[in-house]
């Protein structure tokens, strides 16, 4: 299964550059079937993983500036497409925003972009991050990991397809609680070497969802 990865407009006539931006989006797949839907961080992630309906765009921004305008143009585009071709875009910000602090100060933008957009019920912005840290944590955390990513990432979901997902899991507000508890179980030596390990089905469903013995196992 092919997903819907799109280069920037000017890695069309660079070779290079088209081959860096599939690493890009290589090591973000890895990451989506490893830890997003392997450690079933979101209950929802694995539908739209196998029916083909994510969007992988490398931006080729280089500050603040570049990644809000990628952000305004892929905003449109999500808003505008069908919803059965594509539900979710993950934009992905190799060279930009690397600092966390720039990138909350990015996504302070990017909620006043969706206002000014008028997608604001329509769209929503979540964050993913190399160096994610909550509030009240220290930066070696084991729980920062629930969001922590190859590259930053602004994701991109249909208010409407994350409606459906919580009238299919009625305890969607346990979900965090419930990442913040595997992931300090696991310990991070335990999630580091679940990463390092490939996941079942990068192409396809992933059926490798951690269970709580593997949990015990990870974090030894």
């Amino acid at each position: 299964m092919t997903e819907k990865n799109i280069p920037d407009a000017a890695s069309a006539e660079n070779p290079l550059q088209t081959q860096d931006n599939e690493a890009v989006i290589a090591a973000t797949r890895h990451w989506l079937t490893r830890a997003v839907i392997g450690l079933n961080l979101c209950p929802f992630a694995k539908a739209v993983h196998v029916k083909d309906q994510i969007r992988y765009v490398v931006s080729a921004a280089r500050d603040m500036e570049g990644a809000l305008l990628d952000l305004e143009r892929e905003l449109q585009w999500l808003s505008q497409a069908d919803p059965q071709a594509v539900d979710t875009t993950l934009l992905i910000v190799p060279e930009a925003l690397l600092d966390f602090h720039e990138y909350n100060d990015a996504l302070f933008f990017a909620e006043r972009m969706l206002k000014q957009l008028q997608l604001e019920g329509e769209l929503q912005i979540a964050s993913f991050h190399p160096d994610y840290q909550f509030e009240g944590t220290d930066p070696d955390d084991a729980e920062n990991f629930t969001n922590r990513s190859p590259y930053p990432i602004l994701h991109l979901l249909r208010e409407a397809s994350i409606d459906r997902a919580v009238e299919a899991f009625p305890e969607a507000e346990t979900i965090y609680e419930r990442n913040e508890a595997l992931m300090r179980k696991m310990g991070v030596a335990g999630y580091h070497e679940w990463m390092a390990q490939p996941a079942e089905d990068e192409d396809g469903a992933n059926d490798n969802v951690i269970d709580d013995d593997e949990v015990g196992k990870a974090g030894k």
